[in-house]
């Protein structure tokens, strides 16, 4: 056997399966995508769970969408992908990362500021949840209690921004 008849199945091979986009060129693609957004967040956010569409050629001129879940977090973060003329990747996010740790403390300011006690917020269901991922104008509740009094309410979060990430009212009792 020839040396070049081994090496001409593999590069047919890999020439389908550069056209097509391939596994290894999404796979290069996710990691691009988790190592954009950790460095927006925090070394704590992690992507896990990529999906992108069906549809999804990783070629010049291609736009699709992925969606991921968050390590520690309640969500699926939804982004859009466009691979540009030089051939990189861009990525739109399309709906709110929360920080839920800067939620707790900025609605906690304001309250004991305003209430002149101490107040503490909790928004995530668990300690281990760190991030929520809404979209914009979503909302969610978050509970907030007076550490004098240990009597609780709850407060409403609103997703008001890609970058300004929350608006807060207190519901009724």
């Amino acid at each position: 056997m020839k040396p070049w008849s081994r090496v001409l199945p593999l590069m047919v091979f890999l020439l389908v399966t550069s056209a097509c986009g391939g596994s290894s060129k999404l796979e290069e693609l996710e990691a691009q995508m988790s190592d954009v957004f950790m460095t927006q967040t925090d070394e704590n956010f992690v992507l896990e769970d990529i999906e992108c569409s069906e549809e999804a050629v990783v070629e010049v001129g291609a736009s699709f969408q992925c969606a991921a879940g968050v390590s520690n977090g309640d969500g699926r973060l939804l982004v859009g992908v466009t691979i540009d003329g030089d051939g990189s990747a861009r990525f739109d996010q399309q709906n709110a990362i929360v920080v839920l740790s800067q939620v707790e403390a900025d609605v906690a300011a304001d309250l004991t500021f305003g209430l002149g006690t101490t107040i503490a917020v909790t928004c995530g269901a668990d300690a281990e949840t760190l991030y929520k991922i809404e979209p914009i104008g979503g909302t969610f509740v978050c509970t907030a209690t007076s550490v004098d009094s240990a009597s609780t309410r709850d407060i409403e979060i609103t997703v008001s921004g890609l970058q300004a990430p929350h608006a807060w009212r207190l519901l009724s009792l």
